[in-house]
């Protein structure tokens, strides 16, 4: 099984690469093939932010990608949702499950932040973990260190639930 794992891995690379180009020429495609989840809101109704929505869904579903979203100006002609849509389809292409978190208020003149999170934990690339919409399409390291750290993640909770099966015989 941690081969199996470890080989998805180079696939989930290919796949992220292959898909990054598409995933981004959304203006003209946009589709809308699902919706981002609902905010995070505490037991007084308190609506939390994106990425802390992103960091509680992904330290909640150990593997699976967090990602949030702070709509900018950039977006033009399609939505935060449809971004969202096309990002959490392109990690399930890739075998990786994730969850997009869209901010209520967006930056209005500044371009929109992504960021994404794997066990609570932000994925950085060269000290930074948020990442504009130029960022993430040009540099080819984001989507696959978040693909890299879900495939990670999952072969070390694979191995700990095989070391405790071993203790348990």
């Amino acid at each position: 099984m941690l081969n199996k794992i470890r080989d998805g891995l180079t696939g989930t690379r290919a796949t992220l690469a292959a898909g990054l180009l598409s995933a981004f020429c959304f203006a003209a495609e946009a589709s809308n093939d699902g919706q981002c989840a609902a905010l995070t809101k505490d037991a007084q109704g308190y609506e939390w932010d994106a990425s802390y929505s992103a960091h509680n869904y992904s330290e909640d579903n150990i593997g699976n990608v967090g990602i949030s979203i702070y709509p900018g100006e950039d977006l033009n002609s399609f939505s935060a949702d449809e971004l969202g849509s096309k990002l959490v389809n392109l990690f399930k292409s890739a075998g990786v499950q994730a969850e997009c978190f869209i901010n209520n208020s967006s930056f209005t003149e500044s371009g929109t932040a992504l960021s994404f999170k794997i066990d609570g934990l932000s994925i950085v690339i060269d000290g930074d973990d948020t990442f504009g919409m130029k960022q993430v399409r040009e540099d080819k390291r984001i989507l696959r260190s978040a693909a890299a750290e879900e495939a990670k993640t999952a072969k070390d909770v694979l191995a700990s639930r095989e070391h405790l099966i071993s203790l348990s015989q």
